[in-house]
């Protein structure tokens, strides 16, 4: 099992790529659960669909992942939405963002977060 956590550097985008995923022994599995950058989804979706690799991921290069993402139907695959945002500030926040977005609803101002049919489709 490899999981991967970097931060967001040159140095870091597509650490993991096809030579590294290649190294991988057979049945291992892949964890990203930091930042899509480090991965390079191409080469990863490559060995998926080979069968040769298993993966958990949260992080997409295209977020909200799209219906049709190759990921969501690859067998070996966990796909779970990003919980980066799951600590007490990051929920006191969210909220606050919920509530002010219901008094903006009630007095008949723009939502900020406004979510319309388009994106409800992608977000299944």
């Amino acid at each position: 099992m490899v999981a991967v956590h970097a931060p967001t550097l040159p140095e870091t985008h597509h650490l993991i790529g096809r030579r590294e995923l290649a190294l991988m022994r057979d049945g291992a599995g892949l964890v990203n659960t930091a930042r899509s950058w480090l991965v390079d989804e191409t080469a990863l979706i490559e060995e998926l669909q080979r069968g040769r690799l298993g993966a958990a991921i949260d992080v997409f290069d295209e977020e909200p992942l799209a219906a049709d993402s190759p990921f969501r139907a690859l067998p070996g695959v966990l796909v779970t939405p990003h919980r980066a945002a799951g600590t007490r500030e990051g929920r006191l926040r969210q909220g606050r963002i919920v509530a002010d977005e219901v008094e903006a609803f009630v007095e008949g101002r723009p939502l900020v977060h406004a979510v319309d049919r388009a994106q409800l489709s992608s977000m299944a």
